[in-house]
């Protein structure tokens, strides 16, 4: 039976695990990883950000997240609080991103530890160093790779699962350091008009844990037709007090 996912995180896959992984080299997967089968899709997502530091009290922050997959790119919108909104633009091909923080606003991203490429899964994109001993994340059997981040800074080591091709954990460590800075994961898979989305994102490094959780009820998930376009410009939900 055929699964399409549309992941979140991260986020937005339209694949199939029909692929034989085994029988495929480092390169060759993670090819079909990067470029994988996903075209005329679309996402709008609320959800809420749960940041805590060490010594300080947990931080709620709602959050909408929009997006659309073309043939050749992905277009989001990104806000945060009614006060971080980024418009986000990446190749699918070359993963790369450029991301637009609209005027007035503040840095609410970088506070609470997220990326913008976290969302669009950028980081799959840097250059293969080699593939790890495989390894299972649950009952999910994974293809370990270790990457080259693009702007060669960090060294991304990345669990993909194996029959279905999208990442499900992610660790970052700095160039010349062994032990990772910061670790991201994504979990909870959802199914929403036959496409599937990742409701729970988590990124935590050393004093640090953020947990992005998406409103299941108020998913909307579709196919993009081109001649009626969805508009993905949102607003996020009023923040809890």
């Amino acid at each position: 039976m055929m699964k399409r996912f549309l992941l979140l995180a991260f986020c937005l896959f339209l694949t199939s695990g029909a692929w034989a992984a085994a029988e495929e080299s480092s390169a060759q997967f993670l090819d079909k990883v990067r470029n994988f089968r996903s075209t005329g899709t679309y996402s709008k997502l609320k959800g809420n950000i749960q940041h805590r530091r060490r010594g300080s009290r947990v931080e709620n922050t709602p959050l909408y997240f929009g997006i659309i997959i073309q043939n050749d790119r992905f277009t989001g919108h990104l806000l945060i609080g009614n006060k971080d909104s980024l418009l986000i633009s990446q190749s699918r091909t070359s993963g790369v991103s450029a991301v637009t923080r609209l005027k007035g606003t503040t840095a609410v991203l970088d506070h609470v530890g997220l990326r913008a490429t976290d969302l669009t899964l950028g980081f799959i994109h840097g250059k293969l160093i080699k593939e790890l001993p495989r390894e299972s994340l649950g009952i999910a059997p994974c293809r370990v790779m270790l990457l080259e981040s693009q702007d060669k800074k960090e060294t991304v080591k990345v669990w993909i699962a194996a029959d279905h091709y999208f990442p499900l954990k992610a660790e970052f460590s700095r160039k010349g350091e062994k032990a990772p800075y910061r670790t991201l994961e994504c979990n909870g898979f959802t199914k929403r008009n036959d496409l599937y989305y990742a409701r729970f994102i988590n990124v935590e490094g050393p004093g640090w844990r953020t947990r992005v959780a998406f409103d299941a009820d108020s998913a909307e998930l579709g196919f993009f037709d081109p001649k009626n376009p969805v508009n993905i410009m949102g607003s996020a939900p009023a923040e809890k007090k």
